[in-house]
């Protein structure tokens, strides 16, 4: 009998770092399970991603844009709401031999009401299951620090709840622990982007002449991959973009030295928060070398924009899978912190001292780059070392998995 498996998570929202571990974990259990029914609840059904990924996409619990969402609940949880849209997704939750929730930070406040935000969402979907008998896995998560006694509450009632909780870094534990979550059985991972299948060789080339975006040339190119900070609050968001105009004119002003800005996410159907081309033109007309600091236009897979950091000698990354995806291309990559997340991919791969502060300044992260680059072979040996040590774990998330998706008839009581 052919199992069917639903995902939920941040999927079609053009975010590598989401999509990457939707892909390594379809690959991963067509192999092992043979021919997989694959579904997906998202933001936006997309044909051409159901064709990309081998899945059929499926409308989620949310509303396609901040106005529609505004002063809502979920979808089909509103008193006018047809009650057809819940019970669609219920139906499906119901029908499936198991619902992976994640990967990503859903363990969060950040945007959280009582039937709004991330970890409300996985919550309702985790009663649907239980109430269906659907078992469910928590995917590669990360967690914030919760305040909110009902968040606590919530993240510990959804963790206990689950057939399999997996954690992609260390400090998600942490982090639950030191703020009274207690927490059930649980496997430390890496992160699934790790092992996401990839692009063709010469792929980058590709898409830079697409771009018109000449070759590197006598000096060095830096990959930049920025994200906006706004949420952060004002002046935070002023700080750090004042440090990554800085840092760009400190490259530039290097004779030959080139910037690439590469977009982890182009998602675009609200405003250009969370599109990073957007801050990248901002940067790019702040500079006062314009004219060395390319913006990568186009919007492009995770498979894609992994590719583009073979085209640089080094990076620095705010988004967390720009550094991931830099460290497995062999790219020297400075991380810049802005939630405990990017310092936890860095514990893993045992490069601490490659990770600052969202906040720093632009000739710290220059003088830490210098040195990256001074041992660059022996950098790009030790992360290449210990990405394919982390790759040997990854099995455990498609055990996990295949175990729990062993069909067992309809779930209906």
């Amino acid at each position: 009998m052919t199992p069917t498996i639903v995902f939920d998570g941040g999927y079609t929202l053009w975010s590598a770092g989401d999509d990457a571990p939707l892909a390594f974990m379809t690959d991963g259990l067509a192999r092992r399970l043979g021919t997989p029914v694959f579904k997906a609840f998202v933001r936006h059904p997309h044909a051409s991603f159901d064709r990309r990924f081998g899945v059929q996409t499926l409308p989620n619990l949310e509303h396609e844009s901040k106005a529609g969402a505004a002063g809502r609940w979920f979808r089909g949880l509103n008193f006018t709401d047809p009650r057809g849209e819940l019970a669609a997704v219920a139906d499906t939750v119901a029908q499936a031999d198991l619902l992976i929730m994640g990967a990503g930070n859903f363990i969060t406040e950040v945007g959280m009401d009582v039937l709004r935000g991330h970890l409300p969402r996985f919550c309702t979907m985790a009663l649907m299951a239980q109430m269906a008998g659907t078992p469910y896995m928590l995917f590669g998560l990360s967690a914030n620090v919760l305040h909110n006694p009902w968040a606590v509450r919530a993240a510990g009632w959804l963790l206990r709840g689950a057939a399999a909780v997996t954690f992609r870094e260390r400090m998600a534990v942490e982090n639950l622990r030191a703020c009274g979550v207690a927490l059930p059985e649980h496997t430390l991972l890496p992160d699934a982007a790790l092992g996401a299948p990839r692009a063709p060789q010469g792929r980058g080339d590709e898409i830079l002449r697409q771009e018109q975006i000449p070759s590197r040339t006598a000096g060095l190119r830096l990959a930049l991959a920025v994200r906006d900070l706004s949420w952060m609050g004002s002046h935070a968001a002023a700080l750090y973009e004042r440090h990554q105009t800085e840092l760009i004119n400190l490259w530039c002003a290097r004779k030959d030295n080139d910037v690439l800005l590469v977009p982890q996410c182009c998602y675009h159907a609200d405003s250009g928060i969370t599109d990073d081309r957007v801050l990248g033109r901002t940067l790019r007309g702040r500079s006062r070398f314009s004219d060395k600091v390319h913006v990568i236009e186009g919007c492009y897979h995770y498979d894609d924009i992994e590719s583009l950091y073979t085209q640089a000698d080094c990076a620095v990354a705010t988004r967390l899978h720009g550094s991931v995806f830099a460290a497995r291309m062999g790219i020297p990559v400075v991380g810049l912190a802005y939630e405990d997340k990017v310092r936890g991919f860095f514990g893993q791969l045992q490069a601490e001292d490659q990770c600052l502060p969202w906040d720093a300044p632009a000739t710290d992260i220059l003088a830490l780059l210098d040195s990256l680059m001074l041992r660059v072979q022996a950098v790009r040996d030790h992360m290449l070392h210990r990405i394919e040590q982390l790759q040997q774990q990854l099995a455990g998330y498609i055990d996990i998995a295949a175990a729990l998706a062993a069909p067992a008839g309809d779930h209906t009581p």
